[in-house]
């Protein structure tokens, strides 16, 4: 098995625990919160309950990631995507998170500069008016995630390409791959390399 195959296999596993654990906790918090008297139960209960969506659809995306499926690379994207940003704006914040959070941000909340917190889970949605602060911070770990699985979606799509090829475009031979890099496939045949160019061309021909 190629390295990329078990780098996305090790996100989804990754995002699995991860949405597990914070469904869990959303949805211990909400029962919680039904057995205590609350200023604004309503808000809370919405906010817990947004909450246990977003750390579920992680748990499912890092599931079909590991199956390697299409759609697993697409929604792991997007989690990663909703994981980026963390914004306190004249009373309306938003934070998630679903893992270790590499924060760079400025503001009245963070100051500016890095910091680092190993906290499984954390997910927040607000309004408030009593502190109009503002705080603007990137999530660089999520971001970083964010480009790989980008770039091992492109591979997989290259993959499927090679698959579908029954012959090599240089010998005419019927393909045996070696194997399958970025930058093309080896063929066992005549050991050229075969970038994605040439299958585009050998498609149109």
């Amino acid at each position: 098995m190629s390295d990329h195959v078990n780098h996305a296999k090790a996100i989804g596993i990754y995002e699995m625990i991860f949405g597990v654990i914070g469904a869990l906790a959303c949805l211990f918090q909400l029962i919680s919160s039904l057995s205590e008297i609350q200023e604004e139960p309503a808000l809370l209960a919405l906010n817990l309950s947004f909450g246990f969506c977003l750390f579920a659809l992680c748990a499912y995306a890092g599931y079909r990631l590991y199956q390697r499926s299409s759609a697993g690379f697409e929604l792991s994207i997007w989690i990663q995507v909703a994981q980026i940003p963390k914004l306190v704006i004249a009373g309306f914040s938003y934070f998630f998170a679903a893992g270790p959070q590499l924060i760079f941000g400025f503001g009245e909340v963070t100051g500016l500069g890095f910091s680092f917190k190993i906290s499984p889970t954390k997910f927040h949605f607000g309004v408030t008016f009593d502190e109009p602060l503002y705080d603007f911070a990137v999530n660089i770990f999520a971001l970083s995630l964010c480009i790989y699985l980008f770039k091992l979606s492109k591979l997989r799509k290259f993959e499927e390409q090679v698959r579908q090829l029954k012959d090599c475009p240089f010998c005419g031979a019927v393909m045996n791959i070696t194997s399958v890099k970025t930058l093309g496939v080896f063929c066992g045949n005549c050991q050229n390399v075969i970038r994605a160019i040439d299958l585009v061309e050998k498609r149109q021909s």
